[in-house]
This record gives structure tokens, C-alpha cells and sequence, in this order.
């Protein structure tokens, strides 16, 4: 029972492991750290999103916005450049 319980913890834990941050998804996408992504307020944050949103690099590499998309399992994203103006703000 201990074995199963034991095997129990690291399935959990090896799969909370392989999940990614909207940042760090974002960050990989548009070439900015995962630390000087912002999380923009927008229409998709207000509408309750969990798969799209959009998104601004603040460090070195700061460009405009971004709007990002993702599938429900978080396996990958693409993000494009969108002029200033909704959706994004």
C-alpha cells in the first residue's frame, strides 16, 4: 500500500512538474525572459480565458503586444505581434 501511495506522489508531482506558465510559454515565443513578461489586462483576461491572452516583454527585448493562444493542455502556443488597441488593451 505504501509502494502505491509512494508511485501515487511521484506521478503528481511529475506531472505538475511538466506544466508551464502562460509566462514562461510566452517568454519562449517572443524571445523574452520569463520574468519581463507581462500579463496584459485585456478583453480575454476580463472574459475569463484560460487559453488566450495577451501579453508585453518589458526587459531588453521589449516590443509591443502580443496576442497569445494555447490549447486546453498547455502543449503548446504560438503568439503573434497586434498593433496597439483592442483586444489587447
Amino acid at each position: 500500500m505504501l509502494l502505491v501511495r509512494y508511485m501515487l506522489l511521484l506521478a503528481v508531482i511529475g506531472g505538475l512538474g511538466a506544466c508551464n506558465s502562460i509566462e514562461t510559454m510566452t517568454g519562449e515565443q517572443i524571445g523574452c525572459e520569463t520574468r519581463e513578461v507581462k500579463i496584459l489586462e485585456s478583453q480575454f483576461k476580463r472574459s475569463g480565458s484560460k487559453t488566450t491572452w495577451c501579453a508585453r516583454c518589458t526587459g531588453a527585448n521589449a516590443g509591443g503586444n502580443y496576442v497569445c493562444a494555447t490549447n486546453p493542455s498547455r502543449d503548446r502556443v504560438e503568439c503573434r505581434a497586434v498593433p496597439p488597441g483592442p483586444p489587447c488593451e
